[in-house]
């Protein structure tokens, strides 16, 4: 696939798409293999560059080109190719509001597509990895290291229950069902409970799950909430009723943390 082709079919915006065909590259042969051989080395290398988000875009999406082949031979569908490379398109929007420039920020996270681990079916998407955790809940016995299928929620489209059962159910064809399912996610965070009403959107996604684990390593939930970190939450827009939730709720001394789920045993026979 021409690259051409590839800015065009994730939709990346024009502007960017003039910044990358006047990229000059003499070394994308050799970039290559550093990405397959010594992905360290690979970053280091191109975060020394004047423009180093670009390049990673520029690269990733090379790679991309070339990842086509590989799907065509496997059996996996054009749709969940273009839908799978659009994270791209997405991450390089928010890139643009984030610093003013066009490129890839999350180099560390968007390498899985490339790798072929991770697909997007539909609203969500799966990754084949071994779990960070030992996880139980009930007759559930998951071991840290032991190979499950992430889902992981997307930017973008309303997380609608209808349209996530529809992903799970393409996820059991490419996957199976006899791995667990697990979500790491600030969606699953225990005091959103608080927050958000059973019937919403978010809380019907929450019912998918088993909460088995909870952490505050990061602020994720914050990040996404609000676009942003503050260190005092007063500052916080209140524009949706999210926000304004959220901002009380943090207001009042509370915390928003991350959840880990295993998917419910009912959710094997979405329709």
């Amino acid at each position: 696939m021409k690259t051409a082709e590839f800015y065009r079919g994730i939709s990346l915006p024009e502007e960017a798409i003039e910044l990358l065909e006047k990229v000059k590259d003499t070394d994308e042969k050799e970039m290559k293999e550093l990405f397959q051989n010594n992905r360290e080395v690979f970053y280091k290398n191109i975060l020394k560059r004047e423009n180093p988000w670009l390049s990673f875009l520029y690269y990733y999406s090379q790679m991309a080109c070339d990842v086509w082949e590989e799907y065509k031979k496997r059996g996996i569908s054009e749709k969940i190719y273009w839908d799978t490379f659009s994270d791209f398109t997405i991450w390089c929007q928010n890139c643009k509001e984030e610093t003013g420039k066009y490129g890839l920020r999350q180099y560390e996270w968007l390498f899985r597509h490339i790798d072929m681990t991770l697909f997007r079916l539909g609203r969500l998407q799966f990754e084949a990895f071994p779990s960070e955790w030992n996880l139980t809940y009930g007759e559930y016995a998951i071991k840290k290291g032991e190979d499950v299928i992430y889902v992981h929620i997307p930017q973008g489209a309303p997380l609608a229950k209808a349209e996530c059962e529809k992903s799970f159910k393409e996820a059991f064809s490419m996957f199976g069902k006899e791995k667990a399912y697990i979500c790491h996610s600030w969606l699953l965070g225990p005091e959103l409970s608080e927050i958000v009403g059973e019937n919403s959107n978010i809380g019907k996604f929450r019912s998918f799950f088993h909460v088995v684990l909870r952490d505050y390593d990061t602020r994720e939930a914050e990040e996404r909430i609000f676009k942003m970190v503050q260190e005092n939450v007063s500052m916080y827009p209140e524009t949706t009723s999210l926000q304004r939730a959220a901002k009380q709720f943090l207001m009042e001394g509370g915390h928003l943390g991350n959840g880990v789920g295993i998917l419910k045993e009912s959710c094997l026979n979405c329709r």
